[in-house]
C-alpha cells in the first residue's frame, strides 16, 4: 500500500548584475513533508535461541500463565523450543508512526568572467529536521516478564501475568502495563558547504584548446539526534535505532582537463580530487575518459576510475547498544549435566584448545548461552573503494526515422563495504569454518577470563567487511515519425543485469544474487507517443523479466505445492505493467494531464522470504518498489507556468 504523503515546497531565487561580468545570486528552499503511517499490530517470536531483532524473545517460559491449560487442550505435553511459535498481539490495535521532515536551504555567491575564464563561488547552508512519533509500541522487557509470571528476577514493579494463549487472552491491564507512551524520536542533520572553481580554455595543443576547471571544496556534515530510551536500549518491540550524534568535514581540491583532438575526431577527459577528511584522512579519487567520433551517425565511449565513499556521521558515532542474544558456543564441553566436568566424548575443536588451552572449561545450557551483543557505529572505519568501468557506443542517424540510440556495458567493483555481521556468524568465523583464529572475527569476541571460560559478549558493531560486483548492459532508442499534421515518437530501454554479487566478509563465499527480485536479470520500457503542439497521448510498458526469491539452494530446489494456499514455488513470471496518459496545454500556460498507471490491475507476486536463507517465514510480503504495491492508480495534474 502507498503511505499517505503531503509535500509542500517553497523556493525562490535573486540575481543582481554587479557589473564587470559579475553576477550575485542568493536562493533559497524550504519544503515539508508529513506521513501518517498505519502497521499491523506488533508481534513475539519464541524461540530457544533468541534471535537479534526487536520482536525476538526466549523461549516460553515453563510458569507462563496459561501454558499448562494449553498443553491439556491441544493435548501435549510440553512446547517445543526447539521450533520458533509467534503470536500477533492484535488485542494492542494497530501500531502508527507520524513523521514530519523540514527541509531548509539557502545559498549565496557570485559568478563572473575573467576574460577567457568563467568563475564562481558560494556558500550553501542545509538543514534537516526530522520528527517522528510511534503509537502503541510495546516494551519487550516488561512483556517478557509478564510471562514469567512476575517471578523471581521478572518480578518488575507494577508487573502483569501474561497469557499469551487464546483469541484476546491478553488483558487490558497487561496493555497499559507493557505500551510505551510518547515515543519521540528527534534528528537533524546540518551540512555547510563553501565552494570555488574556475574554468576556461588553458593553452592550444595541435590547434585543439585544452580545456581545463580547477577548484577546491570545504563541506562540514553535523547530526544530533534526540531519541526515546527504549529505542535505544533495546526495550522497544517495535524498532530500535542506535543514535548518531557527531560532525565529520572534508576539504577538497579538485581539477579536470578536456582536450579535443584531430578536429574533435578524439576527445580525451581526466579528472581528480584531493580530499582530507577529518574521520578517515586522505583519499584520492580519479576518473579518465575517452571518446572516439569516426562517423557523424556513430561515436564510441569509455571510461576507468576509482571511486569513495566515507563513512558518514551515522556509521562512525551511532551509539554503542548492548541486547541479549542467545549464541551455541562451539568450544562448549560442559552441557549436560553442567558440573563443571567436561562431557564425556567431547572433541573440543583446535581452534578452542589453541586459544583456551588443554582442559579449558567452557559451561553452557542445552540451548545455548545468552551473550551480550554490542552494536552501533565504529569511528575506526575506512572509507569504501570502487573500480568503474564502462564502454559503449552512440548511434544518431537523422535521416533514418530520425533514429538515435546508445549501448553502454558496465562493471562496478566495491571494497572495504561497511557491514556488520551476526554473533552467530561471528562465532562461526572465528572457530568453525575459518582456520587460525583470524583477529578479523575472534577480537569480537570476549570471554571470562577464570572458570568457565563463556562468551560474555559480541561485538558486532560496523566495520569494514564485504565487497561487492555489479556487472551489466544498458540499451537505449528512439525513432519518431510524422503522421499527417502529428508526430509519432517510440522510446525503448532494455537493461541486462549479468552480475550482482556480494561476499558478507573475508575468506566467505562469494553469494551471487543475480536473477532475484531485487536484482532482475532483463528489464524493459516501452513508449509510444503522438503529440502536436497542444496535445500527447501516450502508452508506456513497464517490463520486468522472470525472477527468483531467492538464490540459495533451498530457494532454488522450491517448487508449488498445489496444497498450500498461494504460489510457494520459486519463480516469479514476468510482469508488464500499461500505462496511458494525456496531456493537453493551452494556448497561455496552463498544462492539464489525465493518467493511469497499472491498467490491467495486476497484483505484486507475494515473496515468502526477503532473506536469502530459504522460503521459509512467518508471512508473505511484497517487493515494493520493485513491484507495483498499489494497483491500478488513476492521477490528474494542473500545471501553471507563471
Amino acid at each position: 500500500m502507498q503511505v499517505p504523503l503531503e509535500r509542500g515546497l517553497l523556493s525562490g531565487r535573486l540575481t543582481y548584475d554587479a557589473g564587470g561580468g559579475t553576477e550575485l545570486f542568493l536562493e533559497g528552499s524550504y519544503a515539508r513533508t508529513s506521513a501518517d503511517l498505519t502497521l499491523e499490530p506488533s508481534f513475539f517470536q519464541f524461540a530457544a535461541r533468541q534471535g537479534v531483532n526487536a520482536y525476538d524473545l526466549g523461549p516460553i517460559p515453563t510458569n507462563a500463565p496459561g501454558r499448562a491449560a494449553f498443553l491439556t487442550t491441544v493435548g501435549a505435553t510440553n512446547i517445543n523450543n526447539a521450533q520458533t511459535q509467534s503470536r500477533r498481539l492484535t488485542e494492542y490495535g494497530v501500531r502508527t508512526s507520524s513523521i514530519d521532515r523540514d527541509l531548509y536551504r539557502v545559498a549565496v555567491g557570485a559568478k563572473g568572467d575573467l576574460g577567457r575564464f568563467k568563475w564562481q563561488a558560494y556558500y550553501q547552508y542545509g538543514r534537516v529536521d526530522m520528527t517522528q512519533e510511534d503509537g502503541n509500541s510495546i516494551d519487550r522487557n516488561k512483556f517478557y516478564a509478564g510471562m514469567n509470571n512476575c517471578q523471581g528476577a521478572y518480578a518488575l514493579p507494577g508487573c502483569v501475568p501474561i497469557n499469551i494463549f487464546g483469541y484476546n487472552s491478553i488483558t487490558q491491564a497487561v496493555i497499559d502495563w507493557t505500551v510505551i507512551p510518547d515515543v519521540l524520536t528527534h534528528i537533524r542533520s546540518q551540512q555547510h558547504v563553501a565552494s570555488a572553481f574556475i574554468s576556461g580554455d588553458l593553452l592550444t595543443i595541435g590547434g585543439s584548446a585544452l580545456g581545463a576547471v580547477i577548484g577546491v571544496e570545504y563541506r562540514k556534515e553535523t547530526t544530533k539526534a534526540r531519541v526515546h530510551p527504549s529505542l535505544a536500549d533495546g526495550s522497544n518491540a517495535t524498532r530500535q535505532i542506535a543514535a548518531a550524534s557527531g560532525s565529520t568535514d572534508v576539504k577538497e581540491v579538485f581539477g579536470e582537463l578536456r582536450l579535443p583532438l584531430f578536429d574533435d575526431l578524439l576527445e580525451l577527459n581526466g579528472a581528480a580530487r584531493l580530499s582530507r577528511y577529518s574521520t578517515v584522512g586522505t583519499e584520492v579519487t580519479w576518473n579518465t575518459s575517452a571518446t572516439l567520433r569516426p562517423t557523424s551517425f556513430l561515436s564510441f565511449r569509455a571510461s576507468y576510475g576509482k571511486a569513495t565513499r566515507a563513512p558518514n556521521v551515522g556509521e562512525l558515532f551511532s551509539s554503542i547498544n548492548t541486547a541479549t542474544s542467545v549464541v551455541s558456543d562451539p568450544c562448549a564441553n560442559d552441557i549436560a549435566p553442567q558440573d563443571g566436568v567436561i562431557d564425556p566424548g567431547f572433541v573440543p575443536p583446535a581452534s578452542c584448545v589453541a586459544q583456551l588451552g588443554a582442559g579449558y572449561i567452557v559451561s553452557q545450557a542445552p540451548g545455548g548461552t545468552p551473550t551480550g551483543n554490542r552494536t552501533g557505529g565504529n569511528p575506526n572505519l575506512r572509507s569504501e573503494t570502487g573500480r568503474t568501468f564502462s564502454a559503449g557506443a552512440v548511434f544518431r542517424v537523422p535521416s533514418l526515422l530520425r533514429f538515435t540510440g546508445s549501448i553502454d556495458y558496465y562493471d562496478i567493483k566495491l571494497d572495504d563495504v561497511i557491514g556488520s555481521l551476526s554473533p552467530v556468524e561471528v562465532v562461526r568465523q572465528c572457530y568453525v569454518d575459518q582456520t587460525g583464529l583470524p583477529d578479523a572475527f575472534c577480537s569480537l569476541i570476549s570471554r571470562n577470563a577464570t572458570g568457565s571460560r563463556g562468551i560474555t559478549t559480541i561485538s558486532t558493531q560496523l566495520f569494514n567487511i564485504a565487497d561487492e560486483r555489479v556487472r551489466g548492459l544498458d540499451a537505449q532508442g528512439r525513432i519518431s515519425w510524422p503522421v499527417g499534421s502529428l508526430s509519432m515518437a517510440l522510446n525503448v530501454s532494455y537493461a541486462h543485469l549479468f552480475e550482482r554479487s556480494r561476499r558478507e566478509f573475508q575468506g566467505g563465499n562469494n553469494n551471487d544474487f543475480t536473477g532475484r527480485f531485487d536484482a532482475i536479470r532483463d528489464q524493459g520500457n516501452v513508449q509510444l507517443e503522438l503529440s502536436n503542439d497542444r496535445v500527447t497521448i501516450a502508452y508506456g510498458a513497464r517490463i520486468l523479466g522472470t525472477a527468483l526469491k531467492g538464490t540459495s539452494a533451498a530457494n532454488l530446489a522450491a517448487v508449488d505445492d498445489p496444497a498450500l494456499p498461494g504460489d510457494n514455488g520459486n519463480r516469479i513470471a514476468p510482469y508488464v505493467y500499461h500505462d496511458l496518459q494525456a496531456a493537453f496545454r493551452t494556448q497561455d500556460r496552463y498544462t492539464f494531464t489525465l493518467g493511469v498507471k497499472n491498467l490491467t490491475d495486476r497484483q505484486p507476486p507475494l515473496i515468502t522470504s526477503f532473506s536469502n536463507s530459504g522460503l521459509s517465514g512467518s508471512a508473505s510480503v511484497t517487493a515494493g518498489g520493485i513491484y507495483d504495491t498499489r494497483g491500478r492508480f488513476f492521477y490528474a495534474q494542473v500545471g501553471v507556468e507563471f
